[in-house]
């Protein structure tokens, strides 16, 4: 397919790179599943303080009611710092080691000295699966940080890398799930965003 009529800025994604990382854990996918409970069991906790908060407003004082909204908003912000503790502290556990670029036929990795490519048309499928979750305010609820990606090729052969959810370039504007989309429109490759892989 050409891509001369292709706009700009989708050109841009098409030649993204993205950070690749090596964990210090043995398994990475024990922080994702660690996160996903904690943000659960801290949601579950709050809300059930809320209810308990709004249902006492006609049985408690004001002066108790105060103090129970204290509660509530002192739980609140203890929550917030314990998530991003907890997202830093994971973070820290990650490095840098090398690059996955995504260019116009050819996916391009490098770590250290050594360069492999993984040429489009070897490419039967590609797998991401949520790593670190976001805790920026800024970020919209379902944003990661991290992803843990699989790229199959049609000899079924595959290799699996921790890499960033945005560029390393273009001021990290480029989110790896619009990169793989991409893909998706462009090429016969079946890409599969946001699953469990398995092992």
């Amino acid at each position: 397919m050409k891509l001369n009529n292709i706009p700009l800025l989708t050109r841009f994604r098409e030649m993204s790179k993205f950070k690749i990382y090596r964990s210090d854990l043995k398994n990475p996918r024990i922080v994702g599943k660690r996160n996903k409970w904690m943000i659960i069991t801290l949601a579950v906790l709050y809300f059930l303080i809320l209810i308990i908060s709004n249902s006492s407003r006609n049985i408690v004082n004001n002066d108790t009611l105060k103090i129970i909204n204290f509660i509530l908003l002192g739980f609140g912000v203890i929550t917030v710092l314990i998530l991003v503790s907890i997202n830093k502290s994971q973070f820290r556990r990650i490095h840098n080691i090398g690059h996955l670029e995504f260019k116009r036929s050819v996916i391009i990795k490098t770590i250290g000295d050594l360069r492999s490519e993984y040429p489009v048309d070897n490419i039967q499928s590609i797998e991401l699966e949520n790593h670190i979750r976001s805790v920026k305010l800024t970020d919209p609820r379902s944003a990661y940080l991290t992803y843990i990606i699989r790229i199959i090729n049609k000899d079924t052969s595959y290799d699996q890398y921790i890499i960033a959810a945005r560029s390393d370039d273009f001021r990290q504007k480029i989110i790896i799930t619009d990169t793989l989309n991409l893909l998706k429109k462009l090429y016969d490759i079946d890409v599969r965003i946001n699953i469990l892989i398995k092992k």
